[in-house]
């Protein structure tokens, strides 16, 4: 959340100077977001799967670019409006599916040995 909210200081504001603090904020956040990530995938998953889910969220991470990059031709083509919904719904219909097709992941929990 702190990510998005510097990142829309850098798409409102003209100063210079502003831009570089909310650039700086939204990396910061965005770091701590993916420290996070890969401490809940090490925890969710069992050891000899470390590599395995360490490596699929690297991919998933490093998708992010050409994600970036799709959204921007996605927004020249169609609208910013347009796209921030579709993609909204998108998501909401992903995370659907996800909790339709697996919903023994809304309940897990991390045992201790």
């Amino acid at each position: 959340m702190g990510s998005a909210s510097a990142m829309l200081a850098i798409a409102a504001v003209d100063s210079y100077w502003c831009c570089l603090t909310g650039l700086f904020l939204a990396n910061a956040c965005g770091g701590g977001f993916a420290a996070t990530q890969a401490t809940l995938v090490m925890q969710a998953i069992p050891d000899y799967a470390h590599g395995l889910g360490m490596g699929t969220l690297t991919l998933a991470i490093g998708a992010q670019a050409v994600g970036m990059l799709l959204i921007g031709a996605m927004s020249e083509e169609v609208g910013p409006a347009t796209t921030l919904l579709l993609l909204s719904g998108v998501g909401c219909g992903a995370q659907l599916v996800f909790s339709l097709a697996l919903p023994e992941c809304s309940r897990m929990t991390r045992q201790e040995t």
